[in-house]
């Protein structure tokens, strides 16, 4: 059976209804146009890649009518067609059809199994209805960018092939960066003195009435090459740029620096009046002018790489390649061959800032490499700049962090303010989000000011991310133009009357829920990485909330 196009993008499903299901404590069921399950929460995760075959379900008749079916409970005449009917303990659902145009993909089944949900259910139908269907809406978006992503890639390699083809200089640009060059043009540019370190470089097309032009930038030079024409140009597909240019031969100008538009990013772009901010943005100043390591700390959702790119834009370095790595996406000796490699390391003499994103997260043998590297390598001009979640310096005192590579950064650790400390600027950004989504959304939707208090009065454990993300699915789904303080105490962080935020106690229970769910002899380090956090904070929270005892 041909793979479907939901069950090849199921992961970033299962990621987007689990994100749902936190906030809605309703459940998720994904099945494909087989009918087979791909995604799915609660009960049906543990079920998923199983086929439903169920020709009398609300599956098939949401297919069939292609519109939402709304089963109000398990008495329902399509429940007791169902071959599950006497199994099934759910008490009532909705089940959207999903279409890419006339293309059937599958179904989103969202299901209540609580009696107080269903009752809310019963009583506000519509509203259910179309929080499914935006659901429903979200999954179909990811569906496209696949088929897009799938479509780009045969571009790529249609466009490569056709670039070894050419008897002209042919060179074919991705994201601003040279992936291809023919014989020809190869030859071409080393007549012309150019090497193999500028195809590594920044590309830019400047497009002109008469003629194109290639700026390509190296160290303290920069190359302006001109083209003959431009013959394909893809715009921007799945976050990638295509562009395909055939080169004028001998036609080459030295010039200066091109202003690359990823360095317009400055300490502006954080807004905000509270005191709290504003000092911050003084220390990042100050340090960052004579700071050559600094490590940027603070908690989910606060935008820790957009200060690093912001830092790296005002400073002395800012003239220098900013390179970004993320020490969850690399395994160990990836990361070795990547940053410490003789040859193609991003260590290998070069002026470069390099930022690590979660560096608790290199395992210490090599955070006691990183520290000896940088150490020999004190006479270039190498920045470097961490970003972490946790606290380092608890961290270094409890040997689960390099006291060496820790004192390298010292005392050069900036602590971003979590939002529910500048009372003054949630208020400006629950505006703006309200504003922006509003626009997004093409639609008008007022806040009722009991709802507005309410969201004031949050402590957004998740940030601006949380904020942004609470604020956009509130205006998406809201269909009366105003929302509601019963629409915000459906989301399950809004209880009314449960008192100030308890960030401690939702901590001790997010931990005391992971050690349940992972069990058995790597338990623990399936814990913290699920949680985020190094598995020696994990024995420190286990330990500070006696959870051992439990």
């Amino acid at each position: 059976m041909k793979r479907s196009v939901l069950s090849a993008c199921a992961a970033i499903v299962q990621k987007e209804i689990e994100f749902y299901a936190g906030f809605t404590c309703l459940e998720y069921d994904v099945n494909d146009e087989n009918t087979m399950r791909v995604a799915g929460t609660g009960i049906f995760r543990s079920i998923i890649y199983a086929n439903e075959n169920q020709p009398y379900s609300a599956i098939e008749q949401a297919k069939t009518d292609r519109k939402p079916v709304f089963v109000r409970n398990r008495n329902s005449s399509i429940c007791r067609k169902c071959s599950t009917n006497r199994i099934c303990t759910g008490k009532a659902e909705v089940v959207v059809p999903l279409y890419i145009r006339q293309a059937f993909l599958g179904t989103l089944s969202v299901l209540c199994y609580d009696e107080k949900i269903h009752k809310d259910m019963l009583e506000h139908t519509e509203y259910y209805k179309n929080l499914a269907v935006h659901v429903g809406q979200v999954i179909t978006r990811i569906a496209e960018s696949y088929l897009l992503e799938d479509a780009l890639h045969v571009t790529e390699h249609a466009l490569s092939d056709l670039v070894d083809s050419m008897e002209d200089g042919a060179v074919l640009i991705e994201n601003r960066r040279v992936s291809k060059v023919n014989k020809n043009a190869r030859i071409q540019m080393q007549r012309m003195g150019i090497g193999e370190e500028l195809f590594r470089e920044t590309v830019k097309v400047i497009k002109r009435r008469n003629s194109n032009w290639l700026d390509m930038r190296a160290e303290n030079r920069s190359i302006r090459l001109h083209a003959k024409h431009q013959i394909f140009d893809s715009e921007f597909l799945m976050g990638k740029r295509l562009e395909y240019v055939v080169l004028e031969q001998n036609l080459v100008t030295e010039q200066s620096y091109f202003q690359d538009a990823s360095r317009n990013l400055s300490l502006d772009y954080f807004e905000g009046t509270s005191e709290v901010l504003t000092k911050m943005k003084k220390n990042v100043m100050k340090i960052s002018e004579i700071s050559r390591y600094m490590v940027i700390q603070g908690e989910r959702g606060l935008g820790k790489e957009m200060w690093v790119k912001a830092i790296h834009n005002s400073g002395r370095y800012a003239q220098q390649e900013l390179v970004i790595f993320d020490c969850n996406a690399f395994s160990d000796l990836n990361f070795a061959n990547q940053v410490f490699d003789e040859e193609t390391g991003i260590f290998c003499g070069r002026d470069i800032t390099v930022c690590l994103k979660e560096i608790p997260r290199l395992p210490y043998w090599l955070q006691l490499k990183l520290a000896d590297n940088i150490t020999l390598l004190e006479n270039h001009n190498i920045r470097l700049i961490a970003t972490t979640l946790e606290d380092l310096s608890k961290m270094a005192d409890h040997n689960a962090f390099s006291k060496r590579l820790f004192n390298l950064f010292y005392p050069a650790i900036l602590c971003i303010p979590p939002i529910r400390e500048r009372d003054m600027d949630i208020d400006y950004y629950i505006q703006k989000y309200l504003i922006y989504y509003q626009d997004f959304e093409k639609k008008k939707v007022a806040c009722s000011s009991r709802a507005l208090t309410m969201l004031k009065n949050h402590s957004w454990p998740g940030n601006f991310k949380q904020m942004e993300q609470v604020l956009s699915y509130l205006i998406s789904i809201n269909t009366s133009g105003i929302i509601t303080e019963e629409d915000v105490l459906r989301l399950p962080d809004f209880k009314q009357n449960d008192g100030p935020f308890n960030l401690k106690e939702q901590e001790r229970q997010l931990i005391q829920k992971a050690l349940q769910r992972f069990t058995g002899p790597y338990g623990k380090q399936a814990a913290a990485d699920a949680l985020g956090i190094s598995k020696a904070t994990l024995y420190r929270k286990i330990q500070e909330y006696r959870l051992d005892e439990a």
